[in-house]
């Protein structure tokens, strides 16, 4: 809403600027005027463009969220036991009960 307002800003300033340099003729400075209101106008649509892709992103990683999580939960669901038994790490029985 605030960079909207900046917009519309510019845009009346362009129109009270260039105004008078065209009721003189002044295509020259009336240009300028354009220009520079172009300028800024430009910068705060991409200011705008840039946070709607920021606001997309965040959205796209909050709708993932639960998907990672469901993965993460399947991998851990059973973990393995790695620890040593008394009957030694090489034995038949320590591998069968893996």
């Amino acid at each position: 809403m605030y960079i909207e307002t900046q917009i519309t800003h510019a845009m009346q300033l362009f129109g009270c600027e260039s105004y008078p340099a065209m009721d003189v003729g002044d295509v020259e400075r009336a240009q300028r005027c354009f220009a520079a209101a172009k300028r800024v106008v430009d910068a705060h649509r991409a200011d705008v463009a840039s946070k709607l892709r920021e606001i997309d992103d965040i959205n796209d990683r909050l709708a993932r969220v639960g998907e990672e999580n469901q993965t993460v939960n399947v991998r851990l669901e059973r973990p393995m036991d790695v620890r040593p038994t008394s009957r030694g790490a090489n034995s038949q029985s320590a591998l069968n009960d893996l």
